[in-house]
């Protein structure tokens, strides 16, 4: 297994320059280091030609270990290559504030205010109930899909719902990916088809472990009994091993047809 590298080793010594080189090879403060690399990941490269004793070597420019190096300045003093241009030392919006009217004081100022389209809402099924029912709570479910449907769309038998699916088109590429690549097929421990109530709950299980501030990639723990971690909703939802065997599969596209 590869080693992960997150610092620059406390044995390595900058290798000295090349010899028999040209033109010279700058000295490190003078190469153009917009990312303020260091030497260690920041290295020249240089083009070989002959063996041995003849070889001679000329110096081409400095490069990051996957091969990127910095877009040069041009006459403007900007980095710009094919109509990007490229901030090295990072970029900040010169405009105040993306959100005009709204200060830290006032987020949501009159002028910003908007309303929705009653009619297509109603149209999609919402009634007063959904907004508001006897504890005083809103269906979030219902809200949740008008936002990322969970049945085809097309199927609805609503007139002129233009929604994009979501769920229905992840539960089937993601079987179609399980038996493209023969996953569960009778090799290994058996994986059943997945549904797309499967899959809301699998997202739902990411968003109640959000709310609970998070697992840092550790998301099993909502699984565990007896923990301050343990969730009971998540449990209710589905076994930690379906969840894992969903995460498996989940697609959102087809591999093959996608480019």
């Amino acid at each position: 297994m590869l080693e992960k590298i997150h610092a620059t080793p406390s044995d390595w010594v900058v290798p000295a320059k090349k010899g028999n080189v040209a033109p010279a090879e700058p000295d490190f403060k003078d190469v153009d280091n917009p990312g303020n690399w260091n030497e260690f990941i920041f290295r020249p490269v240089y083009l070989k030609s002959g063996t041995g004793k003849e070889a001679k070597y000329k110096y081409l420019r400095h490069e990051l270990p996957a091969g990127a190096s910095p877009v040069p300045l041009n006459a403007d003093g900007k980095r710009v290559e094919n109509g990007w241009e490229f901030f090295y030392g990072g970029w900040e919006n010169s405009r105040a504030s993306v959100r005009s009217g709204a200060s830290v004081e006032n987020l949501f100022p009159k002028e910003r205010d908007s309303s929705l389209d009653v009619q297509i809402l109603k149209s999609l099924g919402l009634t007063t109930d959904q907004v508001r029912n006897e504890q005083g709570n809103p269906d979030a479910l219902f809200f949740f899909q008008l936002l990322l449907p969970i049945c085809d769309p097309k199927q609805s038998g609503i007139m002129n719902d233009n929604r994009s699916g979501l769920y229905h088109e992840i539960t089937k590429f993601s079987n179609l990916y399980k038996h493209q690549n023969e996953i569960g097929n009778g090799y290994g421990h058996n994986i059943p088809e997945v549904s797309a109530a499967e899959y809301v709950r699998f997202d739902g299980c990411i968003f109640r472990d959000g709310v609970r501030g998070g697992g840092d990639g550790a998301i099993y723990r909502r699984w565990l009994q007896n923990t301050s971690a343990s969730d009971i909703f998540v449990q209710k939802a589905m076994t930690l091993d379906r969840w894992h065997q969903l995460k498996r599969i989940y697609k959102l596209n087809n591999n093959d047809t996608s480019p």
